[in-house]
């Protein structure tokens, strides 16, 4: 039937997607499509990801651009976090929630704003969507952020080896290796993740002091 072909369809693209972010060292995983967390899961895969554009780019585009891209103008948003307009970017602490850790458990990767997106969320475990708080450096950590760990960036080191192999080829092999721990960890990950998440409360703060991305 339609409703089939459609369910097969969105399910391939599922597939897709989580292959793709795989790829890029994101441990992502996607939830069964009752759950409501599924259900509020907007991202769609995509031949042109990753776009290559800097994480602080999304919030240039959604609070201070004159000319948006993307749905309206932003106005309503920008009203509701004016206090965040008028600061600026400089002024934001941005937390990503960690998965499969402590409840409270988020990454700082407020001095990481000039990376790709995709390299934000490289080495983290993503369950549908990434959660980031964002909040004032004025302002108080936000009570739900117990403990803060800074975001740690894969460094490759290039040096020669005995073999005299040429840096490229080290650092395809360094890539090549992560890769596979990384898939490997995501396929037990995948066997957890439902049970730890199938009682999780999806919260919505509502303090005009803070922002929550989903």
């Amino acid at each position: 039937t339609s409703k089939e072909l459609q369910g097969r369809a969105a399910e391939n693209k599922t597939k897709m997607f989580v292959k793709g972010a795989n790829q890029l060292g994101i441990r992502f995983s996607s939830l069964p499509a009752g759950m409501s967390r599924h259900k509020l899961n907007q991202s769609n895969y995509s031949k042109k990801f990753p776009s290559g554009k800097v994480f602080h780019a999304l919030f240039e585009n959604m609070l201070f651009s004159e000319t948006p891209f993307g749905k309206g103008s932003y106005g309503i948003i920008r009203h509701q976090v004016k206090d965040f307009v008028e600061a600026g970017i400089d002024q934001f602490m941005v937390a990503l929630k960690k998965e499969k850790a402590p409840r409270g458990h988020f990454v700082n990767v407020t001095n990481v704003l000039n990376l790709d997106f995709k390299d934000i969320l490289k080495g983290e475990t993503i369950i549908e969507y990434p959660i980031f708080y964002i909040w004032l450096k004025s302002d108080a950590m936000p009570k739900e952020i117990i403990t803060l760990e800074e975001k740690k960036q894969l460094i490759a080191v290039i040096a020669e080896t005995e073999e005299n192999k040429e840096p490229a080829a080290l650092l395809k092999e360094e890539e090549e290796e992560e890769l596979n721990e990384l898939q490997q960890d995501t396929k037990q990950e995948d066997k957890e993740i439902l049970e730890d998440t199938v009682l999780e409360d999806i919260v919505t703060n509502d303090d005009d002091a803070m922002l929550t991305i989903k």
